[in-house]
């Protein structure tokens, strides 16, 4: 390039580059980033703000001020501010807070003046008058324990929350790090009918809450337990033993423990006073079987008292009741009962199982004249008999059987019978006067007739 066209172009380059560098020294500061912590506030709280101004120049811009124009229900501090110069393309954090004073939704503008003109930034800021919202989720059993699913609501997302319950509960507290919208955990605690509060602490950004909450919940009664009492029959025999079944079932909603049935009867006697389950969970049932024998005839009512203890170890006990007839009449008996005096005296007879239940260990034993012998029978079954033979000595007229036996639940019982006995030797004694007259007057005949004979012969 000739040194005449250097001249030429040199003024007009200068021109461009001047005008170049005054655009870009005119260009605005701006606002790049805002940050609110917490972005939502309650009455009462602070909130740590910062205001991030840009300079795009390529050369420093100097700020004069930042100016807040701040509505009732809220406060900025500082609420003016002088930066100074901001260097090229450099950025300057501007840092304030913001305290609600009112619930409501804000606005508040922030002027920036610099030298080569103003921005206005807007800031919204949310303040809310509604607090975090516990809610029992399920109606409470009474006079159970109850194992609740509690519900913490919020409309701001606050942090380190703690639960506490102000009643009696398993758990003292219950902790969240952090909700958002809602939580769930779960206590344990007996039902009644009393104030359910809670205390609720926690932290949106650095402010701290704590409150009192009181929940009215639904109540609803305990189911309790349930017992099934089957007596298989309406009457029975004195003595025989018959089954009982109770069936306990647990209708509540948590689980008992130490389940204990005892027994109690006027006219008769139980294998057990008491049979204990361990622990039925909600909706568990179980069977216990009790063997009654009746001692006395006549309606006997029998009843079933039941204890139990549920997580907390409070104690609940109820009873039922059943009743039974008793017939007056022996489950085992005697029948077809002889005495043979041929050859000795022998008395044989039958014992008779009318019961339900097997019979152990029967004897047969006689009484006669201070005499005494027995005979083991063995065992009979329900609705059967075995035969007895006993031989036995004696002079008396009246014999004694005598029947033992043992139920299944191990009681023995005895039943007598009396019988009369025919003595032959009594017999013979009674007739040998008569045998002797017919001797003799045989006699006396056979010797008239000889004597007659001899006369006879003689004449």
């Amino acid at each position: 390039m000739d040194s005449k066209n250097l001249k030429l172009r040199l003024p007009l380059l200068i021109v461009v580059l001047l005008t170049l560098n005054l655009t870009t020294a005119n260009a605005q500061v701006a606002v790049t980033n805002v940050e609110i912590n917490p972005q939502t506030l309650l009455v009462g709280d602070i909130a740590d703000c910062k205001l991030t101004i840009y300079n795009p120049n390529l050369q420093s811009v100097k700020v004069s001020s930042v100016q807040f124009d701040v509505p009732s229900g809220l406060s900025v501090k500082p609420n003016f501010v002088n930066v100074g110069y901001i260097a090229k393309q450099s950025s300057y954090d501007l840092y304030f807070y913001i305290e609600a004073k009112k619930s409501g939704l804000y606005s508040i503008e922030v002027e920036i003046y610099a030298e080569n003109g103003s921005t206005t930034q807007r800031i919204n800021v949310v303040v809310e008058d509604r607090l975090p919202k516990l809610t029992i989720t399920s109606p409470i059993k009474l006079n159970e324990v109850n194992s609740a699913e509690i519900e913490i609501t919020t409309p701001l997302e606050i942090t380190h929350v703690t639960i506490e319950p102000l009643f009696e509960a398993d758990q003292k507290y219950l902790f969240f790090d952090e909700v958002e919208y809602s939580a769930k955990g779960t206590i344990k605690f007996y039902g009644k009918k009393e104030d359910y509060k809670f205390r609720i602490s926690f932290y949106n950004g650095k402010n701290y809450h704590s409150f009192i909450q009181e929940i009215q919940p639904k109540f609803v009664e305990s189911k309790s337990l349930f017992t099934n009492i089957t007596i298989p029959y309406a009457t029975t025999y004195l003595y025989d033993v018959i089954p009982i079944s109770v069936e306990v079932s647990n209708l509540r909603n948590d689980t008992v423990y130490q389940i204990s049935i005892s027994t109690n009867s006027a006219k008769g006697k139980f294998s057990d006073c008491t049979k204990e389950i361990s622990k039925l969970e909600p909706s568990e049932a179980k069977t216990v079987v009790f063997y009654y024998s009746p001692t006395a005839s006549g309606f006997d009512d029998l009843s079933f008292n039941i204890t139990y203890r549920d997580e907390m170890n409070n104690v609940y006990t109820f009873t039922d009741k059943r009743s039974i007839e008793v017939l007056n009449q022996s489950s085992v008996s005697i029948s077809n009962v002889e005495v043979k005096t041929q050859n000795g005296i022998t008395i044989s007879g039958d014992v008779s199982n009318n019961g339900r239940s097997e019979v152990l260990n029967v004897y047969a034993v006689a009484f006669l004249d201070g005499n005494t012998n027995d005979y083991f029978v063995g065992n009979i079954d329900p609705s059967d008999f075995q035969s007895f033979n006993i031989p036995i000595s004696g002079n008396g007229s009246k014999a004694l059987v005598k029947i033992t036996w043992t139920n299944k639940i191990g009681e023995t019982f005895e039943i007598t019978k009396e019988v009369k006995v025919k003595q032959n030797v009594v017999i013979k004694a009674e007739t040998t006067p008569a045998i002797l007259v017919v001797a003799v007057i045989v006699v006396v005949v056979f010797v008239a007739v000889a004597i007659y004979n001899y006369r006879k012969r003689r004449t």
